[in-house]
């Protein structure tokens, strides 16, 4: 098995770990350690870990690892309606026809779009974008308001996007008209 970059999300891999990447006994990498062949580092307490650096490094080396960090990242449209009737009415499809209207140079586009409200965290939509967005597939997220994304608690999606350099792209500010107002 090949892994990649979206496969390793910590810093840190304990000896049964890195036995499990590469398909053999821990006591094998133990006396690697002793030979002085991994760079193992060492707990408080003495146990083995390797740092995510020399994993990569140990995994390409038995060629098991695939860059694809430098894959090209999407931009993603975001769209929300709170319920089924702005969906039917066409507000869901408004937001994202606006923003593909006001933006040309889209790049490997995603558009994501659900009903749910802004206050639920759980939104299948929002979710996919949130993991997107940590596996550093995303280069830009564009919504029409602010709160299209969620009701409360934006600032912590603008700050953990941008520590990501993920761009939150917002169309309009706020003291909005409602989709129906703008388009009519």
């Amino acid at each position: 098995m090949v892994f990649t970059n979206k496969d390793l999300n910590k810093n840190t891999y304990t000896l049964g770990e890195v036995a499990n990447f590469l398909s053999v006994h821990p006591k094998t990498l133990q006396k690697k350690d002793r030979e002085g062949l991994i760079p193992f580092d060492r707990t408080s307490t003495n146990r083995r870990f390797l740092t995510i650096e020399n994993l990569i490094k140990l995994l390409d080396e038995n060629n098991l690892f695939y860059d694809d960090s430098k894959l090209i990242k999407h931009d993603v449209i975001y769209a929300r309606v709170s319920s089924p009737k702005q969906r039917k009415s066409g507000d869901l499809d408004r937001q994202a026809d606006v923003i593909l209207k006001e933006n040309q140079n889209l790049q490997n586009l995603i558009i994501l779009k659900e009903v749910g409200s802004g206050l639920n965290d759980q939104r299948p939509k929002l979710q996919q974008l949130i993991k997107m967005v940590l596996n550093k597939e995303v280069n830009k997220v564009y919504i029409t308001y602010k709160d299209r994304l969620t009701r409360f608690g934006f600032n912590y999606f603008k700050y953990i996007f941008e520590e990501l350099d993920v761009e939150i792209v917002i169309l309009y500010e706020e003291n909005y008209e409602t989709t129906e107002q703008q388009f009519s």
